[in-house]
């Protein structure tokens, strides 16, 4: 496992099962920006999540393709799982 911190405000512990790498993160309120490395499933566990101007409620997922820049955003607490394609 390895943890990362992003941002204040934002974390997540990423960690592989078999050949699925995946990372279960928390999110303050507030907008955060990244590039991708590889294609990200990024499914909304609780709160809501903003990305690229799309809402993710509980159970959503949101695709962002390898390479690709995206802004997060959330006004509460909220936290997600990221599958790593």
């Amino acid at each position: 496992m390895k943890h990362n911190v992003y941002a204040n405000g934002f974390q997540n512990i990423e960690y592989s099962s078999g050949d699925i790498a995946m990372a279960v993160g928390v999110v303050e309120p507030g907008e955060y920006q990244f590039t991708t490395e590889r294609e990200e499933h990024v499914r909304c566990i609780t709160g809501k999540l903003t990305i690229n101007g799309v809402t993710l409620l509980p159970g959503e997922t949101h695709v962002t393709g390898p390479k690709e820049s995206f802004t997060i955003s959330t006004e509460e607490p909220s936290s997600y799982l990221c599958v790593y394609n």
